[in-house]
C-alpha cells in the first residue's frame, strides 16, 4: 500500500511540474533527501569519534601554571606531564619552582621535582580491556559505515522497482485506453 501511494504521488508530481526526470536524477534526489541515510551519515560520523575518543586515551597532556604577586615578594611556576599508558599505567612528571621574598631581603628559592609511574589495580584496568575498548570502537565504525551502504542499496533498489512499476502501470494504462478506444 505504502509503495502504491508512492508511486501515485510521484506520477502526481510528474504530471504538476512538467518535468521528465531521469533514473539517475530521481535516485540521486532519494538518497539525497532521505532521512534513513541522513540518520546513518550521523550515526557514521559518531561511531568515527569514539574510535578517534578510543585511540585517544593514550593522547600526552601537558599543563602548566606560573604566579607572581605584584610587589614582587613571590614568584612560583608549575607544570605537570602526563602520559596514560596501555594496561591502566600511568606517568607522570611534576615539576615546581618558587621564590619568595622581596628583593631587599634573603630570597628562599625551592625547586621540586617529582616523577611517578602508576597503575590502577581495582577496576580494569588491562591491557586487554584497553585494546579491546579500541577494537570494539573500530568495530562499530565499521558497521556503521555497512549499515551506510545497506541503507543506500536498498533505497536504490527501492526507487527503482518503485519507478519500474510506475513505468509497467503507465504502460498498461495506455494499453487499456486504446483497447477502451477500439471497442
Amino acid at each position: 500500500m505504502k509503495n502504491l501511494l508512492f508511486i501515485f504521488l510521484f506520477a502526481c508530481s510528474l504530471q504538476a511540474q512538467k518535468k521528465t526526470w531521469a533514473i539517475d536524477e530521481i535516485i540521486e534526489y532519494a538518497v539525497k533527501n532521505s532521512h534513513t541515510i541522513k540518520t546513518s551519515e550521523l550515526s557514521l560520523e559518531n561511531r568515527v569519534q569514539n574510535s578517534a575518543i578510543a585511540r585517544a586515551a593514550y593522547d600526552l597532556s601537558i599543563s602548566s601554571t606560573a604566579s607572581s604577586k605584584t610587589d614582587g615578594s613571590s614568584d612560583a611556576q608549575t607544570f605537570r606531564l602526563n602520559q596514560p599508558l596501555p594496561a591502566g599505567f600511568e606517568f607522570n612528571v611534576t615539576g615546581a619552582h618558587s621564590q619568595d621574598g622581596d628583593n631587599n631581603t634573603d630570597n628562599t628559592d625551592n625547586t621540586d621535582l617529582g616523577i611517578s609511574l602508576s597503575k590502577q589495580i581495582l577496576g580494569g584496568g588491562s591491557l586487554s580491556t584497553s585494546l579491546k575498548n579500541i577494537r570494539n570502537a573500530h568495530t562499530d565504525e565499521l558497521i556503521s559505515l555497512n549499515s551506510l551502504k545497506r541503507s543506500k542499496r536498498d533505497l536504490v533498489r527501492d526507487v527503482m522497482n518503485s519507478f519500474y512499476r510506475l513505468i509497467r502501470v503507465t504502460k498498461s494504462l495506455d494499453i487499456s485506453k486504446r483497447r477502451l478506444e477500439t471497442s
